[in-house]
């Protein structure tokens, strides 16, 4: 193998870890420099071998004829080469990394990244009124850095997998520190969906290991403990999960999906084409959806935008984007990957089902699939894991 090429992978590798902190644009850089490295330098043998990729070529592909029946088929094509791009590439980058024998290194820098931005973010966030932010974001550090805090909390929940291994194997004073800003940065960012992600695949890497893994799930339950007491804004965001909080984010989720329902009833086999919801959102709340819906979308408020961006559910955005059957073959490729997974030796085996896991579970309030700093660390990570099982 040429060693300049094996460097340039490894070089761009470290590069995209910190990036996947900072800036989605270098980010999207990135991976277009290493999509032309493979295009013109690299076999694709690797890749089109893999079961994985095929899994996802096999989505997009569905998702495109879907499209055809939209209204807005060309945008929803559009949509699913750019969202293509956001998943596929990433986890391409992954896979050549363990082919090149750089997997062990690149994870050893993404722990470092983790380790340094992820303190600083907390140190900061708990020790200013308003955070410091390199961006000038008005939010604070822990939304600063990536616009959002449930992107922030999926990104530094992507590094989970390295650092559950790290402390697996290491038991060490760095490892334990980085599954204690872990927890408690997505604890004190009030990510209710990643918290419950987090708290289910802790259970779900006890279960399959009690011996090794239930003593990190105490601390996990202990550390989120830790920020409903000491913390106010995590334990009132705690306190808005009930349905019947005066705080309307749960209920309008509920008529979300309610609406969801209703259109996938209307559209069971093509939905209404990839991600084109936004452009359609008003017509069809105002066709079904519910009068806190209506209300939030007829005075424009805060809510609106939330409403118009998705459902906030990855699985039923599948189905209201391309009907069951694309929902089936997004099924089908978490399947995949999980089925892939469970062939790793340990720790590689419960460090990835613990990333994994979390992301999944958040996918049930979130559509982070579509969010692309999310999906650009999961499935990078997910290339490194699931190499040796995919070809």
């Amino acid at each position: 193998m040429n060693f300049r090429k094996k460097q340039f992978v490894f070089f761009l590798s470290i590069l995209y870890l910190w990036s996947l902190f900072i800036s989605i644009s270098l980010q999207t850089i990135i991976l277009a420099f290493f999509l032309a490295y493979v295009i013109f330098f690299h076999d694709a043998a690797l890749f089109l071998k893999s079961r994985i990729i095929r899994a996802f070529f096999v989505f997009f592909i569905i998702s495109i004829i879907t499209s055809f029946f939209s209204h807005f088929k060309l945008y929803a094509i559009k949509k699913t080469t750019g969202v293509m791009f956001d998943t596929v590439v990433p986890f391409m980058f992954g896979l050549l990394i363990t082919e090149y024998g750089l997997k062990d290194r690149v994870k050893n820098h993404g722990f470092i990244a983790f380790l340094i931005l992820s303190t600083l973010s907390l140190v900061f966030y708990i020790y200013s009124p308003r955070g410091f932010s390199p961006t000038l974001n008005k939010h604070g550090i822990l939304t600063g850095f990536l616009g959002g805090k449930l992107t922030y909390a999926g990104v530094i929940n992507s590094f989970s997998g390295v650092i559950i291994e790290k402390v697996a194997e290491q038991r060490n004073i760095l490892s334990f520190l980085a599954l204690f800003v872990l927890v408690l940065s997505t604890g004190i960012n009030t990510s209710r969906s990643y918290m419950g992600g987090i708290l289910i695949s802790a259970i779900t890497i006890t279960f399959l290991n009690f011996k090794r893994y239930y003593r990190y799930f105490i601390l996990i339950l202990f550390l989120f403990i830790l920020a409903a007491i000491f913390f106010p804004k995590t334990r009132n965001r705690l306190k808005t999960t009930t349905p019947h909080h005066p705080d309307s984010s749960i209920k309008i989720r509920i008529d979300l999906w309610k609406m969801g329902i209703h259109i996938i009833k209307q559209h069971p086999f093509t939905g209404l084409g990839f991600e084109v919801w936004p452009k359609v959102a008003d017509s069809m709340v105002e066709k079904f959806g519910s009068e806190l819906l209506k209300s939030k979308i007829k005075t424009n408020s805060t809510s609106a935008r939330a409403i118009r961006g998705h459902f906030h559910n990855t699985y039923l955005q599948m189905a209201v984007n391309g009907g069951i059957i694309l929902l089936v073959f997004y099924l089908y490729l978490i399947f995949t990957m999980l089925k892939e997974s469970f062939y790793l030796e340990e720790p590689m085996k419960s460090a990835y089902l613990f990333m994994f896991i979390t992301f999944l579970v958040a996918g049930f309030f979130e559509y982070n699939f579509s969010d692309a700093e999310v999906a650009h660390a999961v499935f990078f990570f997910s290339g490194i894991y699931l190499q040796r099982r995919s070809t």
